[in-house]
């Protein structure tokens, strides 16, 4: 009977043990299990090398994160995506955080060039790595991204731009110590199919390099090209923005038309970074933010007339169109609206457009790039050009704060302007809130009264103006008060600038903005 009662009570036991397992394991499903692999040189550089990456990636994403190690070596040419998971870094050989690395991207010349190369790998491809994070099943958004030690080389002919990486809704993202060499768009944030989740993160210690001579249309690319995301009126800035933008910080650029660019609400920090040779027409501008109608998401066309007054637009496809949360207009001929519907094939818009379109009229959707914060950089142009590249900085929408840059070899600083849309469309996304201060200017030769200068063409006139003294308020350009827009421009209000260096960077826990820390819990002190 002893014996009875004693095996009945442990199979008792036993069930309760197992029990509690399955309800733990119900409870948290997705306990981190770190994984790493290692690509092998074989596999690297072998025709199926994105194929075997893609695998190690999503072996590795499936047993809750960890690191996917590329060799020393060249890959075969990669075309096609490169599906990235959260919570996975890739890492080559020339990352610090790569088991041999080789001490590479450490030291900077007199240019501000990183170096010595990342020699370990070279990755060619035909169209775009693509970085899809929150569209496949199998990625998670909530989980960070990494990217690190990989010299990326554009494989190029006479019909592909050479454009690199299209990141997709990432979550804490982290490009650094590469190289990225070629033409066309190298880095471009976007939220594609209906995404609403916007791209954050810090792209540091990295050279974008145009390897072709300057002139022509070849030499035309974007360095980091920054948006879409949801568009919100008045976004926060610095701190208060709590780390939700894109960070460029402790990079090269060199022989680039736009280093960096915004459109589509985008929000970009450029900060303590070398731009070098910047290349633009004589009527241009290097680092940019466009204002609304141009667009990272395909141009559609009507598939069948619109008739004015309607509130339907019929288009063979809306795939890549945003969503209708995203705030987001249509644009098409001088017209704009609101898009407040969307199927497979149509969009709905808030009232009816004045004009009527045949089918086969072009259709797009972007709003403008809503901030640039440009800090603590270098951007010069070749002294020898004649005339002088225009502006140094080129803002037709959103705020700009800029202060404390050095501004070298160009006819203007900062110019600052409308786009089309923004005339038609009643001052849609027009520049406001825009503060230029401390700046120094090294053979900065205006042909315009001005060093930076509000250029008179559009509706500019209508829109912006500079302020009458630091205290004015109102939606116009601030901070350009008398006209010489060196030390005695205004600083912003309030303004702190974000952690430096980034969190992601640093390792620290990202700080909160307003939000002070909590006292200690179940506090207890003893008397010695």
């Amino acid at each position: 009977m002893y014996v009875m009662k004693n095996t009945n009570f442990r199979l008792r036991t036993i069930e309760f043990i197992m029990i509690v397992i399955i309800a733990v394991y119900l409870l948290i499903p997705r306990m981190a299990i770190c994984l790493d692999r290692t690509v092998t040189k074989t596999e690297f550089e072998g025709s199926s090398s994105l194929s075997i990456v893609n695998g190690y990636i999503t072996e590795v994403f499936n047993a809750g994160g960890g690191n996917v190690y590329l060799p020393a070596g060249t890959s075969s040419r990669w075309v096609g995506h490169l599906q990235m998971g959260g919570r996975v870094n890739l890492i080559g050989a020339g990352s610090p955080s790569h088991p041999s690395y080789d001490g590479a991207m450490t030291t900077r010349g007199a240019d501000g060039k990183l170096g010595p190369l990342p020699t370990t790998v070279i990755q060619y491809q035909v169209s775009v790595i693509c970085i899809e994070v929150n569209i496949e099943t199998n990625i998670d958004y909530t989980k960070p991204v990494r990217i690190s030690g990989i010299r990326f080389v554009s494989w190029r002919d006479s019909t592909n731009p050479g454009s690199f990486m299209d990141i997709r809704s990432a979550k804490d993202l982290r490009i650094d110590h590469c190289q990225i060499e070629g033409s066309g768009h190298m880095i471009s944030m976007s939220n594609p199919y209906g995404v609403t989740n916007s791209t954050n993160g810090v792209i540091d210690h990295c050279n974008f390099i145009n390897p072709i001579t300057l002139g022509g249309s070849d030499s035309l690319y974007y360095g980091v090209n920054t948006g879409s995301r949801t568009y919100v009126e008045d976004k926060p800035v610095g701190m208060a923005a709590n780390g939700d933008a894109i960070y460029i910080e402790d990079c090269y650029f060199e022989n680039p038309y736009h280093p960096v660019a915004s459109m589509g609400g985008g929000h970009y920090v450029l900060r303590y970074s070398t731009i070098r040779d910047t290349y633009a027409t004589s009527n241009g501008f290097s680092v940019d933010a466009h204002g609304p109608g141009f667009s990272f998401w395909p141009t559609k066309t009507l598939s069948s007339p619109y008739t004015a007054g309607g509130l339907t637009l019929n288009v063979a496809s809306t795939t890549g169109f945003p969503d209708v949360a995203s705030n987001s207009y249509v644009f098409i001929g001088s017209e704009s609206k609101l898009i407040t519907g969307k199927t497979s094939n149509t969009l709905t818009i808030a009232s009816g457009l004045s004009n009527s379109y045949s089918a086969g009229t072009s259709v797009t959707t972007t709003r403008g790039g809503f901030v640039a914060e440009i800090y603590n950089n270098t951007i010069s142009s070749l002294a020898s050009r004649n005339p002088l590249n225009q502006n140094a900085i080129g803002l037709r929408a959103g705020k700009g704060i800029i202060f404390n840059n050095i501004f070298e070899n160009h006819r203007h600083a900062v110019g600052i302007g409308n786009d089309p849309y923004t005339c038609t469309q009643g001052g849609l996304d027009h520049i406001w809130k825009t503060y230029i201060w401390n700046n120094t200017y090294t053979n900065i030769v205006p042909d315009t009264a001005g060093k930076n200068w509000i250029n008179p063409g559009g509706c500019s006139s209508t829109y912006i103006h500079p302020a009458s003294s630091c205290s004015e308020t109102g939606k116009e350009v601030y901070g350009m008060k008398d006209g010489t827009y060196g030390d005695t421009g205004c600083p912003m209000p309030g303004y702190v600038p974000y952690t430096y260096p980034h969190p992601l960077v640093s390792g620290a826990p990202p700080p909160v903005s307003g939000e002070n820390p909590s006292p200690p819990k179940n506090l207890r002190i003893i008397n010695p």
